[in-house]
């Protein structure tokens, strides 16, 4: 089915991206004791983690900006994004990506991925990996970027 690839696609978040419930996007993508972001793992067949400014919140109070020049935390100069990491067959990394954003998308406007997700899939166009990337009406924020 082609050769194996690893391949990683970078989903930046616009900052301003309103929830009628008040919750952060950094809350709504991890989900009550992480059950959404774990969701979109299964749902997607690609790893995700959250990354880049705000993704991380230290128990002591400090600044992330002071963490930045540690080696863990360099992601945290980037804006934040979700890391989409795929690993398989070259020719089912393309739909896997597609399937990744779009989920990330519904639960970033604030939809649901429970049975009824169909209804959101289509709200946004995709022009994925090498012929652009997706994002938000009137959003010029969220996007995809792969890397491999």
């Amino acid at each position: 089915v082609g050769s194996n690839v690893k391949a990683v696609l970078k989903i930046f978040i616009p900052e301003d991206v309103p929830d009628s419930r008040g919750s952060s996007t950094r809350g709504r993508l991890l989900g009550p004791k992480g059950s959404t972001i774990q969701r979109l793992h299964a749902e997607s067949g690609c790893k995700m983690q959250i990354r880049g400014k705000g993704s991380v919140k230290f128990q002591d109070g400090s600044a992330p900006e002071s963490h930045v020049h540690e080696e863990q935390y360099a992601h945290l100069a980037e804006d934040l994004h979700v890391s989409v990491q795929y690993e398989g067959p070259s020719a089912f990394m393309n739909a896997k990506f597609a399937k990744a954003l779009d989920l990330v998308k519904t639960v970033v406007l604030g939809g649901s991925l429970q049975p009824a997700y169909e209804q959101y899939r289509g709200i946004m166009p995709y022009a994925g990996p090498g012929g652009g990337a997706g994002g938000f009406p009137g959003s010029a924020g969220l996007t995809g970027a792969a890397s491999g």
